[in-house]
């Protein structure tokens, strides 16, 4: 299950990112208060269900992100140590 957060939260940014939008604007389209994505950028965030929810709700169904953007954060640091 934890995999399926992973990949829902880097899609969430991986969005964010392709629309140029800032935390506020990814907000206000989701409904929500810009307060609740305060530790967005941060490899922690830990969203609720209902936010999760939320925000993937309006990403459209055929965005696709790379596959490297859809790797935890924790791997993609690993193999750039490894690549260094």
């Amino acid at each position: 299950m934890e995999q399926g957060i992973d990949l829902a939260i880097a899609r969430i940014r991986a969005f964010a990112r392709h629309k140029s939008w800032p935390k506020s604007r990814l907000a206000r389209e989701a409904g929500m208060r810009d307060t609740v994505l305060r530790d967005f950028d941060n490899p922690k965030w830990n969203p609720t269900a209902e936010t999760v929810r939320r925000l993937e709700a309006i990403i459209p169904s055929d965005f696709v992100i790379e596959p490297t953007e859809a790797a935890p954060a924790k791997a993609r640091r690993a193999r750039r140590k490894r690549a260094a």
